[in-house]
């Protein structure tokens, strides 16, 4: 369903899926997409985001998605004056956009670059 992401969403659902549409967006722009869900999340409704996370400098992650994941980054910076972000600066931004957005889990996989965010709303 269509959806205008500074709009006040109107449809109650189950799961929310936002794929690659936070990377683009400043912190500022980002907070606004998702307290624009607020008004129609029921408690146990979730947000999926399917986007990168970068990996911690040092980390286990294999070198050729480290790679990529920098290089995007840096495009990010460039094109849309956003970045790809930390585990840490997903956690800062959800609770920014407010304390009932939980982070439940990170799903990653070898295969791609994207990770998936499984967000629960508390309340």
């Amino acid at each position: 369903m269509p959806h205008e992401l500074f709009e006040t969403q109107t449809e109650q659902a189950d799961v929310y899926f936002f794929r690659m549409i936070l990377r683009s967006w400043t912190d500022q722009k980002a907070i606004k997409i998702l307290q624009a869900q607020i008004p129609a999340l029921r408690p146990g409704a979730k947000i999926l985001i399917q986007d990168a996370v970068l990996p911690a400098p040092g980390s286990d992650s294999p070198l050729w998605r480290e790679r990529l994941l920098r290089s995007v980054d840096m495009a990010l910076k460039f094109y849309f004056n956003s970045y790809d972000r930390h585990l840490d600066e997903w956690k800062a931004l959800l609770a920014a956009a407010d304390q009932r957005f939980v982070l439940r889990r990170v799903i990653e996989s070898n295969e791609s670059n994207l990770s998936i965010l499984e967000v629960h709303w508390d309340v």
